[in-house]
């Protein structure tokens, strides 16, 4: 990586070459579904490379969709990795359960539940009924 650097007599100013990252997209996203987007969102499929333009914030990454003929013009924000990974952690920390007959409607959807964006779905609580379970006591 070259340095270049610039004196003078109230301090240094120091720059680096920027690095270029691309990433393959590991899923599908859907800018759509995604309710916490804090700007322009881009979507994307499973196999896609992505230029990463800016990698800067936790959260959100800055990038462009690659193709045969070099990066596209349409430029959005996309999950981090630490995003995605949270969310993964998060969902696989749900509570799977097992639907009744009759209650899955047409669409092939359980009422309560609503999909995220990540390609996994969570669960309204105003659909929860608690049950309690009384154990025989010796």
């Amino acid at each position: 990586m070259m340095n270049h650097s610039m004196s003078s007599g109230s301090g240094s100013l120091r720059t680096n070459q920027k690095r270029s990252l691309y990433v393959r997209a590991m899923f599908d996203y859907d800018k759509s579904k995604d309710s916490g987007l804090p700007s322009q969102g881009l979507s994307f499929k499973y196999g896609d490379i992505l230029h990463v333009i800016n990698a800067s914030d936790d959260e959100w990454w800055q990038a462009r969709r690659v193709t045969l003929e070099g990066d596209s013009e349409e430029m959005g924000v996309i999950p981090s990795k630490r995003r995605v990974e949270r969310k993964e952690r998060a969902r696989l920390k749900t509570v799977k359960f097992n639907a009744k007959p009759g209650v899955i409607d047409s669409k092939g959807d359980i009422p309560g539940l609503g999909d995220d964006g990540y390609g996994t779905k969570t669960l309204n609580t105003s659909f929860i009924c608690y049950l309690a379970v009384n154990a025989p006591t010796k």
